[in-house]
């Protein structure tokens, strides 16, 4: 009884202290990635037969400074820079994003309407890549502080 005992403990301390790294995984994911100063894409490729194009000159200077802006209850803004249009308004895109497949991945949602779906590369506290399939194309978004 006392082995059954000492085993079934084991396995809870095992278990709860699984649960808690998962937990803390999980926090630190959403500090990073909900970080008041959002994300400014720094490079911005397409994927061509196996390879990766950089294309980050073919943004135009009225996004460049657009910022990506996740808030920790789970809503999403693309925050216009100094640069805009006229009559452009401030916020032009937002909607509300959860994390999917045990946070590997972020889905966007505007309203009704289902937006991309982001695999996380790379999500540190100054870095955040990702790519998305956007109709049969692959991009890879990266992203820093500004």
């Amino acid at each position: 009884m006392k082995n059954t005992f000492k085993l079934l403990s084991f396995f809870l301390l095992v278990f709860f202290s699984s649960c808690k790294k998962e937990i803390q995984e999980r926090q630190d994911k959403t500090i990073f990635l909900t970080k008041p100063s959002g994300w400014l894409t720094s490079k911005y490729e397409q994927q061509v037969s196996g390879q990766w194009i950089d294309i980050t000159s073919t943004i135009t200077p009225f996004d460049a400074d657009n910022l990506l802006i996740f808030d920790p209850w789970g809503g999403w803004a693309i925050h216009e820079g100094a640069l805009k249009l006229p009559g452009n308004a401030q916020v032009p895109f937002s909607g509300e994003w959860s994390f999917e497949e045990y946070e590997t991945k972020i889905q966007l949602k505007q309203g009704d309407r289902v937006a991309n779906l982001m695999q996380i590369i790379e999500l540190t506290e100054n870095s955040f890549q990702v790519l998305v399939n956007d109709r049969g194309t692959t991009l890879r978004y990266t992203y820093k502080h500004p």
